[in-house]
């Protein structure tokens, strides 16, 4: 049989590497040449010549095939990759616009809280002035209450000399 000829496998019937085919030299880079000896194994000859090609074919095509698929793989993981980073980035992204609003919501109750401190300031601010004004009035009206009192024991004395002048005046005189 042809398995069992010199230059092939004893598995599946294909030439070695770097065998002979029928007496002639094969390199690894170049295809062995059937024999012409005789037609029915010419005919076995070509017919694993040519399951030899394509099982070539075959695997520099699979091959290809495994690179493709690797490259695709890994261009594949590579998007998940940036997929998941673009959704965590996302989540960051919400994160803060979430704490922006936040912050805007505080902003906007401080400045509220602001205004009524300004408001309560104003009005603090006026009735200390309503108090000086009053404390000024109260000093006036204790130095008017003191020159009243001054005046009305002034006035008392008055009386009281005028009092004891008449006394004396109405006293007879002997």
């Amino acid at each position: 049989m042809a398995r069992h000829m010199k230059g092939y496998s004893s598995k599946r019937g294909a030439p070695k590497v770097g065998s002979s085919f029928s007496g002639q030299s094969n390199s690894a880079h170049e295809a062995p040449l059937p024999s012409h000896t005789n037609d029915s194994a010419e005919t076995s000859n070509d017919l694993q010549w040519k399951a030899y090609e394509s099982l070539h074919f075959l695997l520099a095509d699979s091959g290809i095939e495994k690179m493709k698929a690797t490259a695709a793989q890994a261009l594949t993981e590579h998007g998940a990759a940036k997929e998941d980073e673009v959704d965590h980035l996302e989540v960051a992204l919400v994160r803060e616009n979430s704490l922006v609003y936040r912050l805007r919501e505080s902003v906007k109750r401080l400045e509220a809280q602001l205004s009524l401190a300004r408001q309560e300031l104003c009005q603090s601010t006026m009735y200390a002035q309503h108090v000086v004004e009053l404390r000024e009035e109260r000093t006036v009206t204790l130095l008017a209450a003191q020159t009243a009192k001054s005046e009305v024991e002034r006035f008392t004395m008055l009386v009281a000399d005028l009092q004891s002048r008449r006394l004396f005046a109405d006293l007879p005189l002997s």
